[in-house]
């Protein structure tokens, strides 16, 4: 288990928001990048030892015990983590690809036409 992963968890031993264990964890971690930080995330879930979840409309997380009597596994689909991963951040966004490439292709050509 990495250190990032380490302040992960005993940051979230007792539940904390998502916006405050990032922050905390970043700060904690200075060369630490996003993409860094939210591979820990995730790879502590696909270890069930962290689970995120909704409460009063606010991402939180918190430890697993998998030793307790009460614990449960947790199935996650790619698609489910993508969501909470996206949570974490920013509001999740899909984006059309095509619609995309169109839009760029126009700004490209527009900045060429100016030159």
């Amino acid at each position: 288990m990495t250190p990032v992963q380490q302040s992960i968890l005993g940051l979230a031993a007792n539940g904390v928001r998502a916006a405050d264990l990032k922050q905390a964890v970043l700060l904690a971690h200075p060369p630490l990048d996003e993409v860094q930080y939210l591979a820990a995330l995730l790879g502590l879930q696909e270890e069930d030892l962290l689970v995120g979840q909704e409460l009063d409309g606010e991402w939180y997380y918190q430890t697993l015990d998998k030793n307790s009597p009460d614990y449960q596994p947790l199935e996650y689909s790619a698609e489910f983590a993508e969501k909470i991963i996206a949570t974490s951040c920013e509001e999740f966004t899909e984006i059309d690809v095509d619609a995309y490439l169109a839009e760029l292709l126009a700004k490209t050509t527009k900045a060429n036409k100016g030159q």
